[in-house]
């Protein structure tokens, strides 16, 4: 976490509340990191249930974890079930099952569990192995995630699985589970190098200057001007996000960005 993310985790874990969205999403992929690695004092484990007020939002196995050299650190390779009221029995039931094994739950806030349903298929995407097909349910709802709705999918279904042999052979239950499941790479999220926060770790001091950290495009279109040839336009709420156009904000709005605005705007 950058130093305000710190001291913000430690005011609110004082106090008793839930971490904000993305501060919860990086201490649970460290829990999950050190949990999988024994790095802590507790028992070693590789499955991990994220539930929010609503229910269980996915079921994380991690298999493996690898090297990223290309940013020179680690992430998780993991199969997820995105869990949904229309799951088969059969799912359901080996899913049941794995609470008998040494399962590690994540009660998370909704906040959290929005981020969850945004960050999933983009860690699917990072190392998958298949196409998506004509019917993908993004291209059909031209929205990643399809759905943020409670118990509603949230990734599309063309990757589920899809595993390499010999993947989770030490858990039983994945035999049934494969197919309900989908392959990601779950990485460790560090501080932006473009943040504000002037006390994030190894950074140097004149990379909180405005200079790096602007953004310089349309967050729908890329463009660098509006319509009109006129400077881009912040949103009013979170005061980052850039549009060229109301049209461009207001299909950015449905898209997404309602549920995050709040979310940058604390950042």
């Amino acid at each position: 976490m950058s130093g305000s993310e710190r001291d913000s985790s430690r005011k609110l874990q004082k106090r008793g509340e839930a971490l904000l969205g993305r501060m919860g999403v990086k201490e649970r992929i460290f829990q999950m990191i050190s949990g999988f690695a024994d790095l802590n004092s507790t028992a070693r484990c590789s499955i991990f249930r994220i539930e929010d007020t609503h229910g269980t939002v996915a079921i994380v196995m991690v298999h493996a974890i690898r090297m990223d050299l290309s940013n020179q650190t680690v992430f998780l390779d993991a199969a997820v079930i995105p869990m949904l009221n229309t799951l088969a029995k059969e799912c359901t039931a080996a899913v049941e099952g794995l609470a008998d094994t040494d399962m590690v739950t994540f009660i998370v806030s909704d906040q959290e569990a929005l981020f969850w349903k945004h960050l999933l298929p983009a860690f699917a995407e990072r190392c998958r192995q298949w196409q998506h097909k004509p019917s993908c349910e993004y291209k059909q709802q031209d929205m990643i995630p399809i759905c943020t709705v409670p118990e509603e999918s949230f990734m599309c279904g063309c990757g589920l699985g899809t595993f390499p042999d010999g993947y989770l052979e030490n858990l039983e239950a994945f035999k049934s589970l494969a197919r309900f499941s989908v392959r990601v790479a779950i990485p460790v999220i560090f501080p932006s190098p473009v943040s504000r926060d002037s006390t994030a770790p190894g950074l140097p001091a004149n990379i909180n200057e405005p200079s790096h950290q602007k953004q310089d495009c349309c967050n729908v279109c890329s463009a660098r001007k509006s319509s009109d040839g006129k400077p881009l336009q912040k949103c009013a709420g979170c005061k980052v996000t850039l549009y060229c156009s109301s049209a461009c904000q207001k299909k950015d709005w449905k898209k997404g960005h309602k549920q995050l605005c709040s979310q940058l705007k604390e950042g």
